[in-house]
């Protein structure tokens, strides 16, 4: 096995050797050195191959994140007018027992 030094590294797809950046990449956490086993161009092409063969499913996620969404700013507003509520009371509430 030929060894790479640390800036380069291999793509498990296609099996060429790019440097070890983000411009031939992408970004993946789950990894020790942060980037994707394979590089920006196999990666593409396997997620538009995915998408050719399931169409539906880039709505169904898009859907169900924006869902996600609604219900967060749904909680945030909950919170903040929890937090109005509680301001009026104390500030309703604060000049009585200070007499």
């Amino acid at each position: 096995m030929l060894y790479l030094p640390n800036i380069y590294k291999r793509c498990s797809k296609c099996k060429k050797v790019h440097p070890r950046t983000i411009e031939y990449f992408c970004k993946e956490s789950r990894v020790n050195d942060g980037l994707s086993a394979r590089c920006r161009q196999c990666h593409y092409a396997a997620v538009d191959d995915y998408e050719s063969r399931h169409p539906n499913a880039k709505n169904i996620r898009t859907v169900r994140w924006q869902g996600e969404q609604r219900k967060a700013a749904l909680a945030l507003c909950f919170l903040h007018c929890w937090q109005e509520l509680i301001e009026q009371l104390i500030n309703s509430c604060l000049p009585s027992m200070m007499l």
